[in-house]
């Protein structure tokens, strides 16, 4: 993963510090699955679709 270019953003990395189960997860995500996430998140435009994701990440064990 290129560290620059797909930096976590800090409201996503804010909130997996608090979720165990998305924190987990994530971190068995292959790298690309790891990549479309952080896009996702990067992309999202409230808190709101942010959420969305990491919810994802806790219910469905990764990628929806």
């Amino acid at each position: 993963m290129d560290m620059y270019n797909n930096m976590m953003p800090v409201a996503m990395l804010l909130a997996l510090s608090d979720d165990d189960l998305a924190r987990n997860n994530f971190s068995n995500l292959t790298e690309s699955e790891k990549e479309e996430i952080i896009n996702r998140a990067k992309d999202s435009k409230s808190d709101e679709e942010l959420n969305i994701i990491l919810n994802e990440l806790s219910v469905h064990n990764g990628l929806s």
